[in-house]
């Protein structure tokens, strides 16, 4: 699984919407929406932030763990 399905998976999981991550993120809604198609990627600083947000680990959102 890529990097920003997991992304998908983790905002579904939560029960949120694309708004209210963005929204908790302080980014537009647009930069989140093309994290998760894949189209845009993160800055070190926020994947940072993303990993707060959803609480979890930096190695699962990048592919180097399977756990959260």
């Amino acid at each position: 699984m890529n990097w920003y399905e997991k992304l998908k998976e983790l905002r579904k999981y939560k029960g949120l919407t694309l708004k209210e991550v963005a929204t908790g993120l302080s980014i537009p809604l647009q930069t989140y929406a093309n994290y998760e198609h894949g189209t845009r990627e993160p800055s070190i600083a926020m994947i940072y932030s993303i990993c707060k947000f959803f609480d979890i680990s930096s190695d699962y959102l990048i592919g180097l763990s399977d756990s959260y």
